[in-house]
């Protein structure tokens, strides 16, 4: 458990690992970075992307932050993002 701004525990907080990731563009062939850091799981859309080192961030994220958003549709159906 991590301690939250307050001094209180967080019951629900993890870490997660955010980096910059370097990948080929695969309609000009270069070599791109990301502008922000990404989670390993986000920057799995970018063809063979590349951990960038000294780049890591370590962030505490909430547990319920980290599960699919429900959406509540017009007509009332649950929807996952």
């Amino acid at each position: 458990m991590f301690m939250n701004l307050f001094g209180g525990k967080n019951r629900s907080s993890t870490m997660v690992e955010y980096w910059r990731w370097r990948y080929r563009d695969p309609n000009t062939g270069r070599i791109c970075r990301t502008l922000f850091q990404l989670t390993a799981e986000e920057a799995a859309k970018y063809p063979e992307a590349e951990r960038i080192e000294g780049t890591m961030l370590l962030r505490e994220v909430d547990v319920a932050e980290t599960r699919p958003m429900k959406h509540v549709t017009a007509r009332g159906a649950l929807r996952t993002r």
